[in-house]
């Protein structure tokens, strides 16, 4: 993968005399076009999600793509002149201190661009908070499975059946959303004091839902679970346990109700 320019489409395959481009009125010049080189033939998830990546920012979004033979950037991953190769020996290059998968080209592109790529399409700066915590995620649970390595350090089923399963909760998590107020906490710096108890959403049906929040998010064992005298009774039982009109239930361990 390479980033770069011409002066026209046509000067990628073909060199034009200085006396030529001298010559011609300014207005007859060829415009600048910005352009993204790859290698032709059987295309790859990786290269395939850096040209979308890049597309996605003003500055390349009307990018010409060169699709060129046998061509590999010529072995470099060099940020300062975006050329952005992993396949040449030596190359271990990762995205932080904290992983260790090696990087492919879409890898490489996120790593430098993520931040740009993702204040676009929030349409902010980069320096709004909800930035880092985005770009991090992103990585962690879609980039990173663009990259290569001799061991593979995640899992990731790409079939229909896989993209509709992840759209659903884990079978021992009422909601992903949990795992993200935890990440929240820690880059707000909340003291325990503030820490919430509670979460109060609309469920797929429209009803309403109370989850006691967990201690940490593997734990079973809420920081606060509901009242044990609330436990697992339901509907006009629980209304009139309550006083709150409408309650449908309370589980039996406490972390979850719904009204």
């Amino acid at each position: 993968m390479k980033i770069g320019y011409k002066k026209s489409l046509a000067a990628s395959f073909r060199l034009l005399s200085s006396q030529r481009m001298t010559s011609e009125p300014a207005a007859k010049r060829p415009r600048a076009v910005k352009l993204i080189a790859t290698h032709s033939g059987t295309f790859h998830a990786d290269e395939a999600l850096s040209v979308h990546l890049l597309r996605s920012l003003d500055e390349y979004k009307n990018a010409v793509l060169l699709l060129l033979s046998n061509y590999k950037v010529g072995g470099v991953y060099d940020p300062a002149t975006h050329r952005y190769d992993h396949h040449q020996r030596g190359f271990t290059e990762v995205y932080d201190a904290s992983h260790r998968t090696k990087l492919s080209s879409a890898g490489l592109v996120y790593k430098h661009f993520a931040a740009s790529i993702i204040a676009t399409r929030l349409g902010t700066s980069t320096d709004d908070p909800r930035v880092p915590i985005l770009v991090a995620k992103l990585y962690d649970d879609f980039v990173e499975a663009t990259s290569g390595d001799v061991v593979a350090r995640y899992k990731s089923r790409t079939d229909l059946s896989s993209r509709v399963a992840k759209l659903n909760p884990s079978w021992d998590e009422p909601s992903n959303d949990k795992e993200h107020l935890f990440e929240l906490e820690k880059t707000l710096q909340i003291s325990e004091a503030e820490k919430p108890l509670y979460i109060v959403y609309p469920d797929e049906s429209g009803k309403w839902r109370i989850q006691a929040v967990p201690k940490s998010p593997e734990s079973f064992e809420s920081r606060k679970a509901l009242p044990e005298p609330w436990r697992g009774l339901r509907d006009e039982e629980l209304s009139n346990k309550t006083g709150i009109p409408g309650c449908i239930f309370i589980h039996a361990s406490g972390f979850i109700g719904g009204a």
